[in-house]
């Protein structure tokens, strides 16, 4: 029971380990001897393998330490040009006076609207499968382009500052 166990916990196997406690007397579950050097022999080979596991992976984090702050920003400056490239309401040159004031709340009727268009649109069979996916890919344009509206109006565009890191 002991050799069983011992195989089955540090070991992770079954019966793979029967031919090597074989070997002495033909006995599958070894004697005491062949316990005690196979306990040893496992033991010996985790700590091993433990050591050469946090080896690496130390080895591993410093190089990725080294280079963090780099990754960081390159990160983060990828994700501001994914935003500032982005379509906004309102668009360049059409003033204050559209400028949104509940904006999470004008996307989520935006969202409401093209989600019942999508589902009248997609229970008629005459109509290829590409439009529903374009009605619903118009609302999530739509809709996204209102929620990256900048929060100032015309009045305060010379504040240059990143609005979409501030929420």
């Amino acid at each position: 029971v002991l050799l069983g166990t011992v195989r089955l916990l540090l070991l992770g196997d079954g019966d793979g380990v029967d031919t090597v406690l074989g070997l002495y007397d033909g006995n599958n579950t070894g004697n005491w001897i062949t316990f005690c050097f196979l306990s040893v022999a496992v033991i010996w080979f985790c700590i091993c393998m433990l050591n050469l596991f946090i080896a690496v992976h130390s080895e591993a984090y410093d190089q990725a330490q080294e280079k963090a702050q780099t990754c960081f920003l390159q990160e983060r400056t990828a994700i501001c040009l994914h935003f500032m490239l982005m379509p906004s309401w309102p668009p360049p040159g059409w003033g204050s006076k559209f400028h949104l004031h509940r904006p999470v709340l004008v996307s989520l009727l935006i969202n409401a609207v093209f989600l019942v268009v999508w589902a009248a649109v997609v229970t008629v069979e005459e109509i290829p499968t590409f439009v529903p996916a374009a009605v619903l890919l118009a609302g999530m344009i739509l809709s996204g382009a209102v929620l990256a509206q900048p929060p100032w109006d015309q009045d305060t565009i010379d504040q240059h500052y990143l609005w979409s890191l501030s929420w």
